[in-house]
């Protein structure tokens, strides 16, 4: 039930309560509510959550190695400036995790495109 509808409403409720100005928001993805922040507050700042992006990465991850890479691409999520972050990636992306992870995303789009898709009638046919 909380669509992009009812973030609207929250929203407008805080703003109608008083909320002028609002500088940064950091929420979980939530459908609409960044929609609804920038409508209510367009020099809002959004964004999300570290915790949130992280789990959102460990989508494309093999289950035993989601451990090791939330400890791995945390630096990324977590650093001070631009720069920092691009170079933690790079050094994630170079690694033998970052590797594998590569991999997994691949591997996890085609099995989303061939399921999405139905039956295929070979290997070339999916490629």
């Amino acid at each position: 039930e909380e669509g992009a509808k009812f973030w609207a409403g929250v929203c407008a409720n805080l703003a109608n309560r008083g909320v002028k100005d609002v500088l940064i928001v950091c929420c979980d993805g939530l459908t609409g509510f960044p929609e609804a922040i920038e409508a209510t507050w367009p020099l809002a700042t959004v964004q999300t959550c570290v915790v949130h992006l992280i789990r959102n990465s460990m989508r494309f991850v093999n289950y035993k190695d989601r451990k090791d890479v939330a400890r791995a691409i945390k630096p990324i999520y977590t650093a001070p400036d631009a720069e920092t972050a691009r170079r933690e990636w790079e050094a994630f992306r170079d690694s033998e995790l970052g590797v594998k992870n590569s991999i997994e995303s691949l591997n996890y789009q085609l099995r989303k495109v061939i399921k999405n898709r139905g039956h295929f009638p070979n290997d070339i046919a999916v490629r």
